[in-house]
Formats: structure tokens, C-alpha cells, sequence
């Protein structure tokens, strides 16, 4: 991986505006200065979680009392994970449509199993 001077360096004279070459430089040592954190499984679902907790969720599919859909649909047997919050889990990494709302619910049931709840 290429360090910051190596980036710096490979910017060509004249490719830039008068002066703009300086704040780039400056930018590129402070990106390099930064350290990721290390990604832990649910740490990105922390807000998610939280606001989840908050606000009224309903545990039933969208299509609950139509006249199409699956409706309300069998009994879910209890598990080894039991509990609302695990529940609002599993079926927002099942039936969300946005892809990252799925992939932050499966990280969060993740980070619950991982922490034996």
C-alpha cells in the first residue's frame, strides 16, 4: 500500500491549480495521519438498534391484513434467541428492502449471538 509521499509524488506538475497542490499534500498526510478503527460485527447497527428500540415497529409483514401477501403467517417456535428486539432483527434482515438495512440487522444478530444472549 502506497504511503502518503508516494501519493504526493505521484501528482504531476501542472495537473493542479496554482497553489491547490499544497492542500492536496496537506490532505493526503491527514488522511494518512488517521487509523481506521477496527469493524466489529453490530457496531455499525449501535444507532440503528437505538432508534429501533424507540420508536413503534410493528412485528407484522407489510402485508398483514390484506388481501394478498403472506399476512401474519405461522407461529415462530421460541428459540435459543428469544426477545422483541432479536425478533425486529431477523425480520428487518428478511424483508427490508434496503440492502444495508438488511446487512445492519444481520450484523446486529450477529454481534447478540457472538455475545451469548
Amino acid at each position: 500500500m502506497p504511503n502518503a509521499s508516494d501519493i504526493a509524488d505521484s501528482i504531476e506538475p501542472g495537473s493542479t491549480e496554482y497553489g491547490d497542490r499544497q492542500v492536496i499534500e496537506d490532505r493526503i498526510q491527514q488522511a494518512a495521519v488517521q487509523r481506521a478503527e477496527p469493524r466489529t460485527p453490530g457496531a455499525v447497527s449501535g444507532a440503528t438498534r437505538d432508534r429501533l428500540s424507540q420508536g413503534p415497529v410493528s412485528n407484522l409483514p407489510i402485508t398483514s391484513g390484506l388481501s394478498v401477501g403472506p399476512g401474519a403467517g405461522p407461529a415462530v417456535s421460541a428459540g435459543p434467541l428469544e426477545g422483541q428486539d432479536i425478533e425486529q432483527f431477523r425480520l428487518i434482515a428478511q424483508n427490508a428492502r434496503n440492502p444495508l438495512l438488511r446487512k445492519l440487522a444481520r450484523d446486529a444478530l450477529t454481534a447478540i449471538v457472538r455475545r451469548g444472549a
